[in-house]
């Protein structure tokens, strides 16, 4: 399993933090306050608690990508991952801003 998050969507709630600090960790850049991805490949035993830190992100920023075939399929399975994230992300529609 690979877990993406998207700085734009991301609020810095830190839900996904409180959840599953193995994989995310809060990071400020820049003066904001957004989620970072400590493992490239999530460990199997956190699989779980990133699923429940994708489905309580409000902004819905995380996206995760089911493993399919072994860790080590290559760079050619990681980049395949990775734009099946981004689809992922990009066909969640954003929140409606409050007010």
């Amino acid at each position: 399993m690979r877990v993406f998050v998207d700085p734009e969507r991301c609020n810095g709630c830190s839900i996904c933090e409180v959840i599953c600090p193995e994989v995310f960790r809060m990071e400020t850049k820049a003066g904001k306050r957004r989620a970072a991805v400590l493992a490239d490949v999530v460990p199997e035993a956190a699989w779980n608690f990133c699923r429940d830190a994708r489905d309580c992100c409000k902004p819905r920023a995380i996206a995760i990508t089911e493993p399919r075939r072994a860790p080590s399929a290559g760079v050619g399975s990681y980049l395949e991952e990775h734009r099946q994230a981004r689809r992922l992300l990009l066909s969640v529609p954003a929140p409606a801003p409050a007010g």
